[in-house]
């Protein structure tokens, strides 16, 4: 392997040119990150669209949620004083995995769902429908 010489003595073969890039590889390179950027930004308008939440993937308990037709958006962390009298029927999973729960006292055939319940882990969120019921 022979070098360049220079001033400073015999630059080795495998170091020479290595500030030199190939226009090529930087437009791939920039390309490459223009084109992930874009992805993730169009997921991530995706979720918001669907949630009103800026994030890559739906959260278990997201902000808006879309259930059997409506739409409900989270009110806030439930507590045992807006515990549902009579207890909860599950109602399936949020896209994010939430368990869906719906009071007794609304799951009759033909009543309309005017709250929901989502459990995420340890905790339950409340979420009213909007627009009304």
């Amino acid at each position: 392997m022979t070098g360049k010489s220079n001033q400073h003595g015999t630059v080795p073969a495998r170091l020479v040119g290595v500030n030199r890039r190939s226009p090529t590889v930087m437009l791939l390179a920039v390309g490459l990150l223009v084109v992930s950027l874009l992805g993730v930004g169009v997921r991530m308008a995706d979720v918001h669209s669907q949630t009103r939440d800026w994030r890559l993937t739906v959260a278990a308990a997201p902000t808006r949620l879309a259930y059997r037709g409506g739409a409900y958006l989270r009110a806030g962390l439930m507590t045992s004083a807006t515990e549902p009298a009579g207890g909860t029927l599950s109602g399936g999973l949020t896209e994010g995995g939430g368990q869906i729960l719906i009071p007794k006292i609304q799951a009759a055939e033909g009543s309309s769902l005017t709250w929901l319940i989502v459990k995420d882990g340890g905790r339950e969120y409340s979420y009213s429908l909007m627009g009304g019921g």
